[in-house]
C-alpha cells in the first residue's frame, strides 16, 4: 500500500503499463536514430585542419578496459588503409570521450574551390564509429546499458575548422594533454593512448573554453 493506493491490485494493469514504457523507449530511439539520419551530410574539405571530437551518449563511459582502446584504435590504423590521404595529427582517447586533429591531403591537380575539394573525413569518421559502436553493444550491452538498446556515441562527432596556425599548435597540445586536463594522469607521457611523444611538449598549454566546449 502507498498513499491509500494497492500498486498489487491489477497485475494487469501493471503489465500494460510496462508494456507502454518499453514501447515508448523504443519509440524515442527510433526517433533519435532517424533525427541523425535525416541530418544533411556534412562534407569536410580536403586541405584543411579540422578539431574532431565526440563523447559517450548521455556522457557513458565509451572505454573500460585496455582492449577497448585498442579496438577503437586497431578500426583508426584499419580505415586509414581505406582512407590514405587521411591525416591523423594528433589524438587522444579519454573514457567517455576522444579528440582528433585531422588532415586529408588535398590533390594538386585537382585543387577545387575556395573551399576545398570535398573529402571523405565524416565517411572515415563515421565508419570507425559504426564499427566501435556494433562492438560496444555486443559487449556491454548487458553490464553496461543493461540489456537496453540505443546510441553508443552522442549524435555524430563535432567538426570545427582549424585555420589558425597558432591556434593549431595550441590545439595540439591541448589534445596530447587531454589525459592531465582531466586528472587522469600526472604527465602526458604517462596516458598510453595518444600520439604524445616524449620531449615533443614540454609544458602543459594553456588554452581556453573555445578549445573544447563541448566538454566542459
Amino acid at each position: 500500500m502507498f498513499g491509500g493506493l494497492n500498486l498489487n491490485s491489477n497485475p494487469g494493469s501493471r503489465t500494460r503499463v510496462d508494456v507502454k514504457l518499453k514501447l515508448n523507449k523504443r519509440i524515442a530511439t527510433i526517433l533519435f536514430v532517424l533525427r541523425i539520419l535525416q541530418m544533411p551530410r556534412r562534407t569536410l574539405a580536403k586541405g584543411k585542419f579540422y578539431h574532431i571530437y565526440n563523447r559517450g551518449h548521455e556522457k557513458q563511459q565509451l572505454f573500460f578496459k585496455q582492449k577497448d582502446y585498442e579496438k577503437f584504435y586497431n578500426n583508426i590504423a584499419r580505415y586509414r588503409e581505406k582512407y590514405p590521404d587521411i591525416q591523423i595529427v594528433s589524438w587522444s582517447l579519454l573514457p567517455n570521450h576522444f579528440h582528433f586533429l585531422v588532415f586529408e591531403k588535398q590533390n594538386l591537380s585537382n585543387p577545387g574551390s575556395e573551399n576545398g575539394e570535398p573529402g571523405f573525413i565524416s565517411e572515415f569518421m563515421n565508419r570507425i564509429q559504426q564499427s566501435y559502436a556494433t562492438f560496444f553493444n555486443t559487449k556491454y550491452r548487458e553490464s553496461v546499458k543493461q540489456g537496453k538498446k540505443g546510441p553508443v556515441f552522442e549524435g555524430r562527432f563535432k567538426a570545427k575548422i582549424v585555420e589558425d596556425e597558432d591556434y593549431l599548435l595550441q590545439l595540439q597540445r591541448y589534445i596530447e594533454w587531454n589525459a592531465v586536463k582531466h586528472d587522469l594522469v600526472d604527465k602526458p607521457e604517462e596516458w598510453g593512448y595518444t600520439s604524445f611523444i616524449p620531449g615533443s611538449i614540454d609544458f602543459e598549454p594553456e588554452v581556453g573554453l573555445e578549445f573544447n566546449p563541448h566538454f566542459e
